[in-house]
């Protein structure tokens, strides 16, 4: 009677473990290598970090790369589609928006391509411009005419 409350505790135990797997594996998130340059007009932003954060529905981890004096960075297993992309302990001169793209909800979005190797540039003055235009857009609210 012992032996056999053993054998069925073993059994309640073990038995998850026993259970079903993939018969193919995991499914490889696919990535790239992205390099690129950060600058601020003509100036380029050194210093500090790039971080790629997939977002929109992209499947993959945060990676990073440290910017070199000439803003430029390689990035090793970024993920493939849409990247938030933020800059860490960068030197940013622009005071107006330096902690706008180093906060998490930075508005930087890249794709990442698997085929198109072309490095990935960006202008923070650029993206300034647009984050602007955005901002003014939602602050304006809504266009008379336009559906809800």
């Amino acid at each position: 009677m012992k032996l056999s409350r053993r054998i069925t505790g073993l059994i309640l135990l073990l038995g998850p473990l026993c259970g079903c797997t993939e018969e193919l594996g995991p499914v490889a998130m696919p990535v790239a290598t992205v390099e690129g340059m950060v600058t601020e007009g003509i100036l380029p932003v050194s210093g500090g970090w790039i971080e790629f954060t997939p977002v929109e529905g992209t499947i993959g981890r945060l990676r990073s790369a440290r910017l070199g004096n000439d803003g430029r960075f390689v990035a090793e297993g970024v993920a493939v589609g849409i990247n938030q992309v933020r800059l860490v302990n960068a030197r940013i001169d622009g005071r107006p928006y330096r902690g706008v793209f180093s906060l998490s909800y930075s508005t930087i979005r890249r794709e990442v391509s698997p085929y198109d190797a072309k490095p990935i540039a960006i202008d923070l003055l650029i993206e300034q411009a647009k984050f602007q235009k955005r901002f003014e857009r939602l602050q304006a609210g809504p266009k008379r005419g336009a559906n809800p």
